[in-house]
């Protein structure tokens, strides 16, 4: 079983509150009001999942925070953000394991994990590349 992959989509409510819109400015057409949910275009990206311990490296620092900085030096410019935040997943999950004095934390394990209400890509480029474009 934990070689087989597993993709479930769930239709499920997470509460029961209305949600409001906000407008938001649109491009192309300036008289044009679009109107979005006001929870979209957020992306929430967490070091643990709910419920656990999130570890750190006394010495270099959180488990997380290291992967996600080293995978976004390596990948920025190949790699949209939910691609490179699922290599982060990927790597705090197989490369990280805790080592402790204490035989309780010692081999323990993390997941981070990343919800997101996006609806565009987010991709990255060079700041010359931006000063480039608006020439």
């Amino acid at each position: 079983m934990a070689e087989r992959e597993l993709h479930y989509l769930l239709k499920a409510c997470r509460g029961d509150g209305l949600m409001d819109n906000v407008e938001a400015d649109s491009t192309a057409e300036p008289k044009l009001v679009t109107r979005i949910p006001a929870e979209a275009d957020f992306l929430y990206a967490y070091s643990t999942v709910p419920g656990y311990f999130s570890w750190r490296n006394s010495t270099h620092g959180s488990w997380f925070v290291q992967a996600f900085c080293e995978t976004m030096e390596r990948c920025w410019r190949e790699k949209d953000l939910m691609e490179i935040l699922t290599i982060v997943n990927r790597r705090v999950a197989f490369d990280y394991e805790s080592f402790c004095n204490d035989s309780k934390m010692t081999g323990r394990k993390q997941v981070p994990s990343f919800v997101s209400t996006l609806t565009k890509k987010v991709v990255f480029c060079a700041k010359s590349e931006l000063v480039d474009k608006d020439k």
